[in-house]
């Protein structure tokens, strides 16, 4: 079997109606992979094909093509066993709740020249904040609880009241609540957090590069924990990026990146990547901006316990912080956690998966470029040559997850419905 799409709806823990399942989750998913229905398991089928019509809806293809998985539902998310039990082809089902709108090709752009240059730019406003060239710096773990904080707060007042998009009851209950906590915590005090850290020892660019890793993180952990196969492609390609990695830190002379560094920020990656394989499986609301949300306060409310565990506030006087600083502050919060993540979910929405997650490409590169010019951070031999393993290696895997589902938009490892592939 290939590796779930991104068109995936996940049902909650069900009785399978005496099919000898026990109780199990659902995944349904498009796929070109069909198996034989097994007779015990006609009611249970037939019982969910509903829902696969009113989701065929969403999706808003008719027919659809679909395989139903089940996995057990009292596993942990990363160690489901996920077993195919059959396949159908179905109408969808006439409903304009949750529906995917077309939407001009301008607003498409719009959105995503939003996302390329808010994203591209994070890099250098992180830089800006964590170690600017007059007046004091503001901590790392601080300016990621700040940002976050305040940006999920903001963000959830507005969308916690708004209907489910297939209009299901969605509840905001302590199980979710404790999954966006995982999610948060993993993806911005592992991932944001680190990487404000790491930049406080390599530039904006490098570090850009290096988070460009987590797909190939993603992968490795996919295939570890037994939830993908890591085939030839996937293999190719994370060889190609780890070479990439090597050629950063590698030798002596011009261009060579600090590997502590280096170090944090590929922690940050992991992390990053680790969080985003757990999110695939977790009980997250449905509703992208409202898990979003929820995950920014609680990863920003570990970012600050963190701060003031490790320190940071002892040494930190807001008086001394400089102009710069508090602008890449600012900057992070309005532009890079509320406006950048609400243009990326809607272009989930709006637009091809594939089109939708070139910024994965985009980003590196313009953080690069801007580093050289706002803070004449060096373009070296070795940094083109990291660029070019990195995102081959990218794209080797990235394109594999679109062929594992025979040309349809896959879900790029290392991203989920809510989040992007690498930390912003």
């Amino acid at each position: 079997m290939g590796s779930l799409s991104t068109k995936c709806l996940v049902e909650p823990a069900v009785e399978d109606g005496g099919s000898n399942l026990g109780a199990f989750g659902i995944v349904v998913a498009e796929s070109a992979s069909f198996q034989k229905v097994p007779p015990g398991n006609v009611p249970f089928v037939l019982s969910i094909l509903p829902r696969c019509q009113q989701w065929a809806g969403q999706v808003g293809r008719q027919p659809i093509s679909v395989c139903i998985w089940a996995y057990r539902a009292h596993s942990a998310p990363w160690s489901r066993a996920v077993h195919p039990i059959c396949s159908a082809t179905v109408s969808a089902q006439p409903s304009s709740a949750g529906r995917a709108r077309p939407s001009g090709t301008a607003q498409v752009w719009a959105a995503l020249l939003t996302v390329y240059i808010v994203w591209g730019s994070s890099y250098l406003a992180i830089r800006l904040a964590v170690n600017p060239a007059h007046g004091g710096a503001v901590p790392p773990f601080l300016l990621t609880g700040i940002r976050y904080v305040v940006a999920g707060v903001v963000m959830f007042a507005f969308t916690a009241r708004l209907p489910s998009p297939d209009g299901r009851p969605d509840p905001l209950g302590p199980r979710q609540w404790a999954s966006t906590a995982v999610v948060g915590i993993t993806l911005l005090v592992g991932g944001a957090g680190l990487v404000s850290l790491g930049e406080r020892h390599i530039t904006s660019g490098a570090a850009a590069l290096v988070v460009a890793t987590v797909p190939i993180w993603a992968a490795v952990l996919a295939a570890t924990f037994g939830i993908e196969r890591l085939d030839l492609r996937t293999a190719l390609g994370i060889l190609t990026g780890l070479v990439g990695v090597g050629a950063l830190v590698a030798g002596q002379g011009s261009g060579r990146v600090e590997p502590a560094g280096v170090g944090i920020v590929l922690l940050s990656s992991l992390s990053w990547a680790g969080g985003s394989v757990y999110s695939r499986g977790a009980p997250l609301p449905s509703r992208a901006l409202t898990a979003t949300a929820m995950e920014m306060i609680c990863g920003g409310a570990g970012a600050l316990v963190t701060s003031a565990a490790s320190g940071e506030l002892a040494t930190f006087h807001p008086s001394k912080v400089g102009l710069s600083a508090w602008a890449g502050v600012a900057y992070l919060t309005f532009a890079g956690s509320l406006l950048a993540y609400t243009a990326y979910i809607w272009l989930l929405d709006h637009a091809a998966m594939s089109l939708a997650t070139t910024y994965a490409y985009v980003n590196p590169l313009m953080a690069v470029l801007l580093g050289a010019a706002a803070l004449s951070e060096p373009l070296t031999w070795r940094a083109g040559l990291s660029a070019v393993f990195i995102l081959s290696g990218v794209a080797l895997i990235i394109t594999q997850a679109g062929r594992s589902s025979a040309g349809k938009a896959a879900l790029p490892p290392g991203a989920s419905r809510e989040e992007p592939i690498s930390p912003r």
